[in-house]
């Protein structure tokens, strides 16, 4: 139970953003090479979410030196890019980390 609704704009980006993956999503989707692109990679960080999780919370507390002392900013396109460029160094990350685990099948590794 809530005290008060979420706010309009709340709504609005969540819910738009959303709409506006899902309407990319299906125009995209009949691609050749887009559902082997996209599936390899879920499947990927979805065989090793622990260390795709922890390994997000440190690679994302680096930055730039420009970036280290608190009154800096980011526009919403330095973000985004800053994002994107994270997920592609954690899916590389995820993929070396789970050939590592297959060639070590009897470790502890399978629980991370």
């Amino acid at each position: 139970m809530a005290k008060y609704p979420p706010s309009l704009a709340f709504l609005l980006w969540t819910l738009g953003g959303l709409c506006f993956f899902l309407a990319l999503g299906l125009l995209l989707q009949d691609r050749p090479g887009f559902k082997e692109c996209i599936k390899g990679a879920v499947h990927t960080i979805g065989r090793v979410p622990l260390f795709f999780y922890c390994t997000h919370l440190w690679l994302y507390r680096l930055r730039p030196g420009w970036m280290v002392r608190p009154p800096f900013s980011m526009d919403l396109v330095t973000r985004a890019a800053f994002w994107l460029v994270g997920l592609v160094i954690l899916w590389r990350l995820c993929i070396r980390y789970e050939k590592l685990k297959r060639s070590h099948p009897d470790s502890l590794l399978q629980y991370i």
